[in-house]
């Protein structure tokens, strides 16, 4: 299991590469979604990590989140896994408006749900 302070290493890693393909603005907008995501889910891993919880997939990262009466960390979790499934398995593409809406979620929604 890795650390904590190696999951918010990689969190920060992915949103820089996020700034280095142009955020928002990015010209290829599923990958953009992509790194959202997985932004995320090393700051919930991060988290989990803090809390001695081991995870290995992404329903057991929700299931760690219900247990701990983190429902609505465990939702918005959810909405980002959603988008990025979509973006990597059905090719939908984001508008500016729709990344800068998961990136709020990502960067400010869950850590404030996972206080």
């Amino acid at each position: 299991m890795r650390s904590f302070g190696e999951h918010q290493a990689q969190e920060t890693r992915n949103w820089e590469f996020y700034g280095r393909i142009d955020g928002q603005k990015a010209k290829h907008s599923e990958w953009a979604m992509t790194v959202i995501f997985y932004a995320a889910v090393h700051h919930t891993t991060a988290f989990l990590a803090g809390k001695g919880r081991r995870v290995g997939s992404h329903a057991d990262r929700q299931r760690q989140l219900r247990l701990l009466k983190k429902d609505d960390a465990a939702d918005t979790y959810e909405q980002l896994f959603q988008a990025s499934r979509k973006a990597r398995y059905e090719c939908q593409q984001f508008t500016s408006l729709e990344l800068f809406k998961y990136e709020a979620l990502a960067k400010d929604t869950l850590p404030t749900q996972l206080k």
